[in-house]
């Protein structure tokens, strides 16, 4: 079990509870078997069309391995504090240079918010109209 201490981040130690130390080893261990599957995946998905004979399934474990890759790789990342930080650049500046780059980060931020609202909320109208025809 010591070459699977690695894993594990030393920093902020003061701030994490080492009973958890465990689950972080098992979710990056998963993660790293999410990210081999993925690759493995894809390499046989090109093989098999290239061959002309394409496994048509592979697509869903192609898709399977992401998103439990993401999700995986997000609490890892949250665990370890390692997840993007949209405040860092901010948090280096002073004066009216940081009050512009939070502005500039937090306008950007809404924008993408609303834009996802709105494709949702068109994306949500479109299947509606699309179950309300066939009826």
């Amino acid at each position: 079990m010591k070459r699977f201490d690695a894993l594990i981040s030393q920093r902020q130690r003061h701030l994490k509870w080492p009973v958890l130390d465990r689950l972080e080893k098992v979710l990056m261990a998963l993660c790293g078997i999410s990210l081999a599957g993925f690759t493995t995946s894809v390499v046989f998905d090109i093989a098999t069309r290239t061959l002309g004979h394409p496994w048509l399934w592979l697509q869903e474990v192609t898709s399977t391995f992401f998103v439990y890759g993401i999700f995986i790789g997000a609490a890892v990342a949250t665990r370890r504090n390692d997840h993007l930080y949209l405040t860092a650049v901010a948090e280096t500046l002073h004066g009216a240079m940081r009050l512009a780059v939070e502005i500039i980060t937090r306008m950007g931020c809404s924008a993408s918010r609303r834009a996802l609202s709105i494709s949702g909320i068109l994306i949500f109208c479109a299947a509606l109209a699309a179950f309300a025809c066939r009826r």
